[in-house]
């Protein structure tokens, strides 16, 4: 009996590890069995109908009248239609003698026939419902406050809008990411109603009733002097890692 253990033991611990190196091996995406390797080496099942596209997807709001889900990806707007689950149509980030740049992390709202998408600078794109149902970019995109500038910089740099959100009167609440604001744009005018010092990092906004509520990735600023700072902002850490070790 001890020796069937000891054979049976060694078996588990010689196949354990052949399963082991074979994940190490196998490529990211989807395998012959459905299962799909991500870039964490992770092998996930998931269920339900999958609509692949390449890309990085970070963001999707469901539009055109509930017809249609807009995806924010790395670098363009990916429209999937909800009843055949196809793409639909694919619109690159930029316009005619502009930079393309890329999307920011997260940021997708809609007003009326119109979506937008905050970009890695400073800008809230546009994009507007055509006769046809596709997408398509207008001229000018919303501009975000500047950062104030600190430690003696003459530019703080680009504000970096993260999240968006939309109140009952038609106006956009975005996070200024680097400059530690709330910002609430009119997209009719352009222009800044109210300008909010928020935590550090803030990342999305929720519009509830008359109140909106921010999400910080970098927690409240420090009452105290802090040793580490991000993009020139005071940040709490955590004494061993020096990673942001709080959010609020």
């Amino acid at each position: 009996m001890s020796i069937i253990r000891i054979v049976l033991t060694l078996f588990l611990i010689s196949t354990t590890g052949f399963a082991a190196d074979y994940q190490d091996k196998l490529k990211v995406g989807r395998q012959t069995d459905g299962s799909v390797v991500v870039p964490t080496n992770q092998v996930i099942t998931p269920a339900g109908i999958h609509v692949e596209f390449p890309g990085r997807p970070v963001d999707l709001l469901v539009a055109d009248s509930g017809k249609a889900v807009v995806v924010k990806n790395m670098r363009d707007l990916t429209v999937l239609d909800l009843p055949s689950g196809k793409v639909r149509q694919v619109l690159p980030l930029g316009a005619p003698g502009r930079p393309s740049g890329g999307f920011s992390a997260v940021g997708l709202a809609a007003i009326g026939d119109k979506v937008f998408a905050t970009d890695t600078a400073s800008g809230i794109r546009i994009a507007k419902w055509t006769a046809e149902s596709k997408l398509a970019w207008e001229n000018e995109p919303l501009q975000l406050k500047a950062p104030e500038a600190t430690g003696g910089r003459r530019s703080a740099g680009a504000a970096y809008p993260t999240g968006l959100a939309t109140t009952p009167e038609g106006k956009l609440w975005v996070c200024s990411n680097r400059g530690n604001e709330a910002q609430l744009l009119d997209p009719a005018t352009g222009k800044a109603e109210a300008i909010l010092p928020v935590g550090v990092a803030p990342y999305m906004p929720l519009v509830v009733g008359s109140k909106v509520y921010v999400s910080n990735w970098g927690g409240d600023r420090p009452v105290d002097k802090a040793p580490f700072t991000t993009s020139g902002t005071p940040v709490k850490v955590d004494p061993v890692t020096t990673v942001a070790n709080s959010g609020s």
